[in-house]
């Protein structure tokens, strides 16, 4: 079975970036779109067609 939802060190790993830089792009607003299923708790997840269209949007040409 496919994972949809990554948890975030998932998301980590798939993207080939460290939490500690999740957090902060997140932060920023400069990461991907995320889920929080609780206003009490902190943890995020990442759908992967939302990591995709980030990484897309990201996507630069070269000179």
């Amino acid at each position: 079975m496919e994972k949809n939802i990554l948890t975030l060190k998932d998301t980590a790993e798939y993207l080939g970036l460290s939490v500690s830089t999740l957090y902060r792009l997140k932060r920023a607003g400069l990461g991907a779109k995320f889920i929080k299923l609780s206003e009490r708790n902190s943890k995020v997840f990442y759908r992967l067609k939302d990591l995709d269209e980030w990484l897309d949007s990201r996507s630069q040409k070269t000179a």
